[in-house]
């Protein structure tokens, strides 16, 4: 009984039974999309490339160094880190 209710209804308003139906499809891609996303960034997170991976602080004895830049280069191409250094993204903090 109340199967051939929603039947009815659905029927007699095909605009809104449309659009209902349009709106659950695009809710099931949104979230099939984002389900997809989600486990792309966590393979990537449990890459053995990343694994291992710590920060270097380099200091100064003068206090401020003028370009982190300029001495993160010099370390890393350096024969001890050059090789086991996969990416270094200088940051001042103040």
């Amino acid at each position: 009984m109340i199967l051939r209710f929603a039947l009815r209804s659905l029927l007699a308003h095909p605009v809104r039974t449309a659009v209902l139906a349009g709106g659950f499809g695009l809710g099931v891609a949104v979230m099939a999309a984002l389900l997809g996303v989600g486990s792309a960034i966590l393979e990537q997170a449990r890459a053995p490339a990343l694994v291992g991976g710590g920060d270097v602080i380099v200091g100064s004895a003068t206090g401020s160094i003028p370009s982190p830049r300029v001495v993160l280069s010099t370390v890393f191409d350096s024969g001890a880190l050059g090789a086991r250094v996969a990416a270094a993204a200088p940051r001042s903090r103040r």
